[in-house]
């Protein structure tokens, strides 16, 4: 049996499990670094009154204009989203979640004589983490994530082995998971229900919709054997450095810290890796501790943005404006949070701005001078309309 958890309004109640005093309120989550401000989640008070994910803020507050406009907080949704999934990892070998700000879905692996008491317990730890959410259960992945569709909230629908079918025949075919041109084709067809889906002749939609029309149907009839997509915690690299003799001035311990970032980098680059939160620990030779974290807006791998962020976390930690520090730091701890596989970036080779064509040029002088002469050259558009190809253009070698 697979268990399915939904939150409805995933990114409001992280909001008021951080802030009780938002119980209530219609809430407005807004992405404050797209132009103009959108709405990237809401609270059911808000959708109510016609404020959906997507408007722009000021269309949101047209129709919602009591909501109380936050800013939303897509790591802290990712933080709390993840350990939900951890915590029911406890209760079953195989989790699966899938999340977005608006809502967040978590599919757990049950066995079939214990699944309602497993259920319960998946439940009550969601409860624990302050997150209440509407449990569906059933023989599949989808049926299962319907029944939660349906289920209120801090309840729980079971959809027997057997019953899919019936289960699923009033239904509307919203449901199945296609875009809006694909549910546009299934009402010209007169296709309104599930039901009406299950019942078409083999090969009926297959010849529309390909592959895919065949799964919407299996779907439809409650069969869907795709199997869950485990979970897996996020990595925690850990660097703890202990000088000699205790850091005393800010210049030490910057470099001390530029030292330490190269080596997270490395470690980072070696396992093809971005980590989205760094934490920094400094111990101090009173024998006190300050700390305190930051989540860049995009992940982050390398050495200087590494050693930068270092830097920035520890004038905070330590309120340093001058160059000798009021107490030594005698132990330095770099915690990389949410490391997961890095993701490749298409550079503009072309760009002017910012200096970036002077940072190639330097690049390539250095490629040169490392690997020798003839190796790299540059490319100089001559003449486009000369007749011979290799007349249009000029190699020069890097100065």
């Amino acid at each position: 049996m697979i268990a399915c958890l939904w939150w409805r309004h995933f990114a409001a109640a992280v909001e008021r499990l951080d802030d009780p005093d938002l119980a209530g309120e219609a809430l407005l989550l807004v992405d404050e670094a797209m132009a103009p401000p959108r709405l990237l989640a809401a609270s059911a008070e808000a959708l109510e009154a016609g404020a959906t994910p997507g408007m722009v803020l000021t269309q949101a507050l047209a129709r919602c204009p009591g909501g109380q406009v936050l800013p939303a907080r897509i790591e802290r949704y990712t933080e709390a989203a993840e350990g939900l999934a951890e915590r029911l990892l406890a209760l079953s070998p195989r989790v699966e979640l899938a999340h977005a700000p608006q809502s967040a879905t978590l599919w757990a692996d049950l066995e079939d004589l214990r699944a309602l008491a497993d259920a319960a317990r998946l439940g009550l730890a969601a409860r624990e983490a302050g997150l209440i959410p509407a449990i569906g259960l059933a023989a599949s992945r989808y049926v299962s994530q319907v029944a939660a569709s349906l289920a209120e909230e801090g309840e729980a629908l079971c959809v027997g082995p057997g019953e899919e079918a019936a289960f699923l025949a009033p239904l509307l075919v919203a449901l199945l998971p296609l875009d809006e041109e694909g549910q546009r084709w299934l009402r010209l067809l007169g296709l309104r229900t599930l039901g009406q889906v299950a019942e078409l002749p083999p090969g009926a939609l297959e010849g529309q919709l390909g592959a895919q029309g065949i799964r919407l149907r299996d779907l439809a009839r409650g069969r869907d054997p795709q199997p869950l997509s485990p979970y897996r915690p996020r990595e925690v690299l850990r660097l703890a450095r202990y000088p000699e003799d205790p850091l005393r001035s800010w210049g030490e311990l910057e470099r001390f810290l530029e030292r330490m970032a190269l080596t997270l980098a490395d470690r980072l680059r070696l396992g093809g890796l971005a980590c989205r939160r760094v934490s920094l620990t400094l111990r101090l030779e009173d024998g006190t501790e300050r700390g305190g974290s930051v989540a860049p807006r995009e992940p982050l791998a390398g050495a200087a943005g590494l050693a930068r962020i270092l830097r920035d976390l520890a004038r905070q930690v330590l309120l340093a404006r001058q160059a000798e520090l009021t107490s030594g730091v005698a132990g330095i701890e770099a915690v990389l949070e949410g490391v997961l596989p890095a993701k490749g970036r298409q550079l503009d080779l072309f760009a002017h701005g910012d200096g970036q064509m002077e940072r190639l040029q330097q690049v390539l002088r250095d490629l040169a001078a490392r690997h020798g002469p003839g190796c790299f050259y540059r490319v100089s558009w001559l003449d486009g309309e000369l007749p011979l190809p290799e007349r249009r253009f000029r190699l020069e070698e890097p100065q």
